[in-house]
Order: C-alpha cells, then structure tokens, then sequence
C-alpha cells in the first residue's frame, strides 16, 4: 500500500529535524576548531593573513548558527502541526514522530538563544 501523502511529510521533517540538528552541532565543532586555531596563530605571533582568513571563516561559522537554530524551530513546528493533522490515523508514525519533537524541543531548550 502506497504511503499517504501526509505521512510521508511527516517522515521528511522528522528526517530533517536530525539532519539540522547535525548540523547545528558541526557549526558548533567548527567554531571551537577556529577559535583554537586562531589562539594557535596568536600564541606563534604567525602571518597576518593566516589570522585575518581563520577570523573570516568563524565569522562566517558564528552567523550560521541563528539561522539553523531558526530552521530547527520551524522544521519542529511544522511537524507538530502535521502530527495534530495525521491525529490516530498511524498511531506508530504518531508516537515516533512525537518523540523526535520532544528530542527536537530538548535540543532547542539546551541552546540559549542569546549567545547564538
């Protein structure tokens, strides 16, 4: 039997939902990388340009992360509106997908979104 069309939404956002995760958490790594290169590079007093490229690059990492965090928040509720649609009609899908809202929701809670 074919999938519905409104559970096969569902299956997306809730994949999505981990891949934006994923992929606030990489930011997040590469941020810590450039921050300690570029204590690295001041600590040998190296090249200039060397610092001036390692700055750009997390500046760049930095201003990723309100933008992912805001993807996040939206992929969570447009799967929390989809769920209230599908209602009972899969209670699998349902329960699983309520999980990865409640995982998505914890996620979002464990970041402040002031030092974005």
């Amino acid at each position: 039997m074919a999938e519905v069309p409104l559970e096969k939404k569902i299956k997306v956002l809730m994949a999505a939902s981990k891949r934006i995760q994923k992929e606030y958490l990489a930011y997040k790594n590469e941020i810590q990388q450039f921050e300690n290169a570029i204590q690295g590079i001041e600590d040998n007093e190296e090249n200039a340009l060397k610092l001036k490229k390692q700055n750009e690059l997390l500046i760049e990492s930095k201003s990723m992360l309100p933008n992912t965090f805001q993807r996040l928040e939206e992929n969570n509720q447009k799967l929390i509106d989809q769920v209230a649609e599908l209602g009972m009609m899969n209670e699998e899908l349902t329960e699983q997908a309520q999980q990865c809202i409640d995982q998505t929701q914890l996620f979002l809670n464990q970041i402040n979104p002031a030092m974005i």
